[in-house]
């Protein structure tokens, strides 16, 4: 890639941050005027508000990366037209909305007001629609046919050993989100109190009580896992280049979603949040590689060739 063509994805870039912010403030219109939560006993609830020039400066800053985050992938894709579209519109609903509010509804459903968690489903799914076609024909990669776009990244016969690495994945997803988050999150006081839990004094103890009082959890989490799992497929099936590059953007897709913990909400203190912040960038970023690299392609030739 040549100095012109970088410096020119570097600005299409930027303006395309300052679209996804426009696009966010419309979707925001989706979430209900009153979003005041319960109060949860013996925590402080809200966060301060950061002043104007701070949370406009660190709204950017997520949303530059969440853009470079879509736009990566888009980039460095086999497909194009309507069909990446799609795949960016799911890769965006999936990573930034979907995964994170389907844990809420168990989490934080009864914190929520009314409205508010359909509210976030509304917004996400209207902010992919929206911004995923822009994002495809600012990248230039709307018409035309895209290099290998006809070359498969492993070929999809047979589904045995496919469907076997899905379930590793969903298996190493399992463990990575209990692991962190007990020895991260589940440390603080203050997030054990928020969730009105105790520590039973190890990872393996925490796993049996989780077991014996809530087991239809682990099968939720493993499922989550696949889906994970399923969007960072995606990701390995549409890029040309090493694998490497499919890792890179899996593990962008994957993380940069956690960095809107950052931002105050009425939900979760601010310790609570900047604990679950801490918990959920590293093992979501290793995770993602870790797809990547679970279905790169194996077998000799077919190997996508690498493109400047």
């Amino acid at each position: 890639m040549n100095a012109r063509r970088l410096s020119l994805i570097v600005v299409k870039v930027l303006l395309l941050t300052v679209v996804l912010m426009v696009v966010n403030g419309l979707g925001s219109r989706f979430l209900p005027t009153t979003q005041a939560a319960p109060a949860a006993s013996g925590a402080a609830t809200t966060s301060p508000a950061p002043p104007p020039a701070s949370f406009l400066g660190l709204l950017i800053g997520i949303l530059l990366l969440q853009t470079i985050a879509l736009a990566y992938p888009v980039v460095r894709s086999r497909w194009s037209g309507w069909r990446l579209v799609a795949t960016v519109a799911l890769l965006y609903f999936g990573t930034v909305t979907f995964m994170s509010q389907i844990e809420s509804l168990i989490y934080l459903g009864r914190k929520m007001p009314g409205g508010m968690l359909s509210g976030l489903f509304a917004m996400g799914l209207f902010n992919a629609v929206v911004f995923a076609p822009i994002l495809v024909l600012v990248l230039g990669a709307w018409r035309g046919k895209r290099p290998d776009a006809d070359r498969l990244a492993a070929p999809w016969r047979p589904l045995g050993p496919w469907l076997t690495r899905a379930l590793i994945g969903g298996g190493v997803f399992l463990v990575l989100y209990y692991l962190f988050g007990y020895i991260v999150a589940w440390q603080n006081p203050l997030v054990r109190e928020y969730y009105g839990g105790t520590d039973p004094g190890s990872f393996f103890a925490q796993m049996l009580s989780i077991a014996k009082g809530t087991p239809w959890m682990i099968p939720f989490q493993f499922a989550r896992g696949l889906l994970w799992v399923g969007l960072g497929l995606l990701v390995v099936r549409m890029m040309r280049g090493g694998w490497w590059e499919a890792g890179l953007a899996t593990a962008l897709l994957f993380a940069v979603p956690c960095l809107y913990l950052l931002i105050p909400n009425p939900l979760m203190p601010e310790p609570v949040r900047m604990a679950h912040l801490v918990e959920t960038v590293p093992y979501q970023f290793a995770f993602g590689w870790f797809v990547a690299w679970l279905f790169r392609p194996r077998a000799p030739g077919v190997e996508r060739q690498a493109e400047p």
